[in-house]
């Protein structure tokens, strides 16, 4: 149920001051800053710890309490005390804005027609917008490099983001911090960005060689029909393709429609706790001569280790998996 009238304070120092004004001075820069009716140390998806209930927090609104009586009250980085009518329990920070995902900016070359990569090198020193659709007040820039690559900090794992840049807006879901997510193209008519989905946990793949089905979507992000695209994929090293399509031919995409690519892989063990794996994307318009390299990066954790506890009591034992 969505509680965004519930009148809800929120107890922090600094924060109710700022309540009582329109803006607050930046200590550090004089400047004036955006009041918000939560304060982004509150943002983010918290988990209820005694029923496991979802609560997300945006700068204006408070999604998974029913309650017009609450106060929320930061203990930590990762623990919120509310007291709702008397009633004290607890939140347990899920995603919350201490993340970052990276990613490279492209242009195409108009001049380039007639060779088979279509996509030029990386666009250097140019602005980046990174917005959270989720909440628009949760926004960054980040300045390419010589090479295009670019890092957005302060973002929620897990959230959508619009990533604006020349002109050209394209969405992108990092799953997990530090994630790469890909390729973010600068170019009129056809344009492509890829991404990844599965309906396992992303926060918790293994690399135990356990199959996992994903989904690679290939989305239209142009305003022209693609009327005859491809693909091919690339794999990191120690990934095993246990099935693919067995034809590269994605077909007709209009713009705003994707295709998927349905993939099943595992993972061979690792050596350190965990390891980002890539699988490359090639797209390529054969009406145009047009090519996009992009990539998705999944993390895979060192294989969980099972312990085997046995109690007092004679032919009882537990398993807990960690």
């Amino acid at each position: 149920m969505n509680s965004k009238n519930n009148i809800i304070r929120t107890v922090l120092p600094f924060v109710s001051i700022c309540f009582l004004l329109v803006g607050c001075a930046d200590p550090a820069s004089g400047e004036l800053n955006e009041v918000y009716k939560y304060p982004k140390t509150l943002w983010g998806e918290w988990i209820r710890m005694d029923t496991g209930a979802e609560w997300y927090i945006t700068s204006n609104y408070l999604r998974g309490s029913t309650s017009s009586n609450i106060t929320l009250s930061r203990q930590s980085n990762n623990v919120i005390e509310v007291t709702d009518n008397g009633k004290k329990y607890y939140l347990y920070a899920s995603r919350i804005p201490n993340g970052s995902f990276r990613g490279k900016i492209v242009g195409y070359d108009d001049d380039a027609r007639s060779i088979s990569r279509a996509v030029a090198g990386g666009k250097g020193f140019i602005k980046v917008v990174i917005e959270d659709l989720n909440d628009k007040a949760n926004s960054t820039t980040s300045t390419t490099d010589g090479d295009g690559n670019f890092t957005a900090d302060g973002i929620i794992p897990g959230d959508e983001y619009e990533v604006t840049v020349g002109g050209e807006t394209t969405t992108v879901t990092p799953n997990t911090n530090g994630e790469d997510v890909g390729t973010v193209t600068i170019t009129s008519g056809v344009n492509f960005k890829t991404s990844i989905t599965s309906g396992s946990d992303l926060l918790r793949l293994y690399a135990n060689n356990t199959e996992y089905s994903f989904s690679i979507k290939v989305t239209n992000t142009g305003s022209t029909d693609c009327l005859a695209a491809t693909f091919d994929l690339t794999f990191d090293a120690g990934i095993t393709i246990v099935s693919q399509p067995s034809s590269l031919i994605l077909g007709t995409i209009e713009p705003g429609k994707s295709k998927t690519i349905p993939i099943i892989i595992k993972c061979s063990s690792i050596s350190d706790f965990y390891e980002y794996k890539k699988i490359s994307v090639t797209i390529t318009d054969q009406i145009n001569n047009k090519t996009w390299d992009d990539s998705v990066s999944l993390k895979f954790n060192k294989e969980n280790v099972a312990f085997q506890i046995k109690s007092n009591s004679a032919g009882k034992h537990n398993k807990i998996v960690f």
